[in-house]
């Protein structure tokens, strides 16, 4: 049984400003101490990246976008400042995000 992830639940969109995520969007979930856990959001998913096609939730973009599987847990200070407002998941989406978020914080 793995152990059980604990973090303070957050519920936010925020772009990046690290090289490493290039400049995309997140979704943030959870926070540390120091760190915020959290899915990239993208346009054109790299070769090697594990994703899903989702409704894109910036209501000012209707092109594709694509949900990374695999969450990140980067430091705060790797985001900016400004949370995005408007942004919100499709109903449908929404299922996969909470199922990707319980399969992180049930360790597996």
């Amino acid at each position: 049984m793995g152990k059980k992830k604990r973090y303070k639940n957050r519920n936010q969109f925020r772009y990046s400003k690290s090289k490493i995520t290039g400049y995309h969007p997140h979704y943030i979930f959870g926070e540390d101490k120091d760190n915020y856990i959290s899915l990239g959001l993208t346009t054109h998913p790299g070769k090697n990246m594990i994703v899903s096609e989702i409704k894109s939730p910036n209501p000012n973009y209707t092109g594709k976008q694509y949900i990374q599987i695999k969450p990140f847990k980067m430091k705060k200070s790797a985001y900016k400042n400004k949370r995005e407002n408007g942004w919100a998941f499709d109903k449908q989406d929404l299922r996969l995000v909470r199922r990707i978020k319980k399969r992180y914080k049930s360790g597996k």
